[in-house]
């Protein structure tokens, strides 16, 4: 890769132009203007409205105000070796606004789930750009996306007064990061700020609410004959979330070797209903079942049967296995508030219908099942998601290995009781 320094005139400064050889290009035949394809080919000359053709032009980079020649130089071996690594940014005055709005949120819609991209749109407008929006993008610094922060843990909330939480805070960080790592990719910032952001708040973790074992058969007790009956009995066996369980379809089930198969999910974003795929690539996957959830599942298979036959030609066939009274799909945020009145009408502490999810995984640690089984009908990314998040079952399941371990180790039975004297 040629480059050369040069003298300017008045007021007598260097600068250097850096041979980048022939590059792809458009020209318009009417004005003579031409266009580097660095990103979009465009149909017409937007000066002239002329016809553009395709040409190999060739290209210099030049900088100049370089006070001394060995300045120049210096300039320009260090442009040499960023052009080599592909680690050249050319100046712009794109604003972060600007990219994030014009450029990376248009991206991610068509390349992210839906439930995704409508997360990273409502950080972005309601967080992200008002705090950050009007700062150039390559000027961008982790001292002012650090003051943002604590400005939002402070002040950030949109709808009321007060500041977000730290989980709400490390989800922009999360978002923003995945925006500038894709600007740094396009060559539109040589380096992501974020990652030089150490001062993220702390997260508290959350306590579980989940239900005993007794409780959870007093809720199941309390709902047989309810429509939705079986639905809470699947999640409550399965551990399925709220969107994979009403995306089941009849064939996902296999009655003969008792398991279904996890290939869909239907969640709610902002009221309407989308569906895709699972969560993770995890979420794919079969999950064996109980005689007495195949029983359950037979009798919805039966209950689906009568209600086709009372609406008759009104009946949508849609295929799922949980549906309303007319075959219709449930609407996941309807399943939530039938939870939440089945709760109450049975009379047991309040917990979410995606902690059925978490009461499952409890129970099922607390049986000795082991946590890998666990983790794969969960449908985790990987076992460790799984043993943090129910460390509080594993700890208690210490004392209990630990007298294992001492009663093999002693020779005596494991029912037997240690005596520490």
């Amino acid at each position: 890769m040629r480059g050369s320094v040069r003298k300017r005139g008045d007021p007598g400064t260097w600068e250097y132009r850096l041979e980048l050889g022939l590059q792809p290009a458009q020209r318009c035949q009417v004005c003579g203007v031409r266009r580097w394809l660095e990103r979009r080919r465009l149909e017409v000359c937007p000066d002239c409205q002329g016809e553009l053709v395709d040409v190999q032009e060739r290209r210099q980079r030049t900088r100049a105000g370089f006070r001394t020649k060995r300045a120049a130089q210096e300039a320009l071996d260090k442009a040499k070796v960023a052009e080599q690594r592909g680690e050249t940014v050319e100046p712009s005055k794109l604003t972060v606004r600007e990219y994030l709005l014009n450029t990376w949120l248009p991206a991610a819609k068509g390349s992210r789930k839906p439930s995704t991209y409508q997360g990273y749109r409502t950080l972005i407008e309601a967080y992200v750009v008002p705090e950050l929006g009007a700062l150039p993008l390559q000027k961008l610094s982790p001292e002012a996306i650090s003051d943002a922060y604590t400005r939002l843990q402070h002040e950030g909330r949109v709808k009321k007064t007060g500041g977000l939480s730290a989980l709400s805070v490390r989800h922009v960080h999360a978002c923003l990061h995945r925006a500038l790592s894709d600007a740094v990719r396009q060559h539109k910032i040589a380096r992501n700020p974020t990652d030089f952001v150490d001062d993220l708040p702390r997260v508290e973790e959350r306590e579980l609410s989940v239900w005993t074992g007794d409780e959870l058969r007093a809720f199941l007790d309390s709902t047989r004959g309810d429509r939705l009956h079986g639905l809470w009995y699947v999640l409550a066996t399965t551990g399925l979330r709220r969107g994979e369980a009403l995306a089941l379809r009849w064939p996902d089930l296999d009655f003969e070797h008792r398991r279904l198969a996890v290939r869909r999910n239907r969640v709610s974003v902002n009221g309407t209903v989308c569906q895709g795929s699972t969560k993770t690539k995890g979420g794919r996957r079969t999950v064996t079942l109980d005689g007495d959830t195949v029983a359950v599942l037979q009798e919805q298979a039966a209950r689906q049967l009568d209600e086709q036959g009372d609406w008759g030609e009104a009946w949508q066939a849609s295929g799922y296995v949980f549906t309303r009274e007319d075959g219709e799909p449930l609407h996941p945020d309807l399943v939530s508030r039938l939870f939440e009145k089945a709760v109450s009408a049975a009379k047991l502490p309040r917990i979410r219908l995606h902690d059925l999810r978490h009461t499952m995984a409890t129970l099922a640690l607390e049986a000795g099942v082991h946590p890998k089984v666990v983790s794969e009908r969960l449908g985790h990314a990987n076992i460790g998601i799984t043993l943090n998040r129910y460390t509080h079952v594993l700890g208690n399941m210490q004392a209990q290995a630990a007298e294992a371990i001492g009663a093999l180790v002693a020779g005596r039975k494991p029912d037997e009781p240690s005596d520490p004297s």
